[in-house]
């Protein structure tokens, strides 16, 4: 593979599945490598004094949300320094998202078990520890559904990172890509990285 420009792609953009953990890991990560981390939703969100949550109440605003998550998205990329940034589930289904990632930065898949996400998800949304989820076969198998729609677009990530579920270990293991990526030369971590690092 050949080198890659740190000058032309300064970033690592962390992608996955809603409910994955790429805000938790990302604001964990960061200060170990020593960039700042942004997270496209909660960016958004402070810019523009609104939550996703609060524009969702009406149907005709999710234009307005992608909107706002896509300007804020091209911002965070635009930025000098090196960061590293979690972008939003919901521009993965653009051409034009890929084709501005692969312009600026790196891209990480964060990849878990989609019962794991799942459960996750709903003690997020139910707001209990995980112990006390209780999930239905329907809300599984439409979770499924949005768990491998969702996994076609963020397969076009440069790397996958499977997670194992445990908060100290995932950590540390991201920790070590992003802080490659980041440092090392593209040409060097690209060569001496195997998929089995990643897997």
């Amino acid at each position: 593979m050949s080198s890659i420009d740190d000058r032309i792609r300064p970033h690592v953009v962390i992608v996955g599945v809603a409910a994955v953990g790429k805000t938790t890991l990302g604001a964990a990560v960061a200060p170990k490598v020593g960039v700042p981390f942004r997270d496209n939703e909660l960016t958004m969100e402070r810019r523009h004094g609104v939550t996703i949550e609060e524009l969702s109440r009406k149907p005709e605003n999710d234009e307005i949300i992608d909107r706002l998550l896509w300007e804020t998205y091209q911002e965070l990329l635009a930025a000098a320094d090196r960061t590293l940034v979690a972008a939003t589930p919901r521009l993965l289904g653009r051409s034009d998202f890929w084709e501005l990632t692969r312009e600026r930065a790196i891209t990480v898949h964060l990849r878990s078990k989609p019962l794991r996400v799942l459960r996750r998800d709903a003690a997020l949304q139910q707001g209990v520890p995980l112990s006390q989820v209780v999930l239905s076969e329907a809300d599984k198998a439409q979770f499924y559904y949005y768990y491998w729609w969702r996994l076609r677009h963020c397969q076009k990530a440069d790397h996958e990172l499977r997670l194992q579920g445990k908060i100290e270990v995932d950590v540390a293991r991201l920790t070590e890509v992003v802080g490659s990526l980041l440092t090392a030369s593209r040409h060097d971590f690209w060569n001496r990285l195997r998929p089995s690092d990643l897997g």
